[in-house]
């Protein structure tokens, strides 16, 4: 929790960008425990320094409980009306377990209606990103 605190307050200075939206990263697997209480004060405290929504780092080997667990983020996200908003971010990175390409859509589509998930241009929008140490 405190680390999380850190990282909110570091990412409360690209507030000084002028950006339309700031987005902190959220490790959606380390959520493992969380209640919607737990989400809603995450949620309290990001809008409280500024910043608009999580980027949800959803692990493909993590989701037996991550799906869950997100579900909760939306429910206390909705009762912001809109003020603070998710997208996915699909971490790639572990080519030992390769995305299904409809897990990912029907992910999207859990939410795809909520106040709480972000569009682009009307458009669903979401992430994912591959990192490699031989790159």
């Amino acid at each position: 929790m405190i680390l999380f605190r850190i990282l909110l307050g570091c990412a409360a200075l690209t507030r000084v960008a002028y950006a339309q939206k700031v987005f902190a990263h959220f490790m959606a697997q380390n959520s493992f425990s969380y209640s919607q209480q737990d989400w809603a004060n995450d949620i309290n405290t990001a809008v409280s320094i500024g910043i608009d929504g999580f980027a949800l780092n959803m692990a493909n080997f993590e989701m037996t409980y991550e799906p869950g667990k997100v579900d909760l983020a939306y429910a206390a996200a909705e009762a912001l009306n809109g003020k603070f908003q998710f997208f996915y971010s699909f971490d790639m990175a572990d080519l030992s377990h390769p995305w299904d390409p409809n897990v990912i859509v029907n992910q999207i589509l859990a939410h795809a209606n909520s106040v709480g998930h972000i569009q682009v241009e009307r458009q669903d929008s979401s992430v994912h990103f591959r990192w490699s140490p031989e790159q």
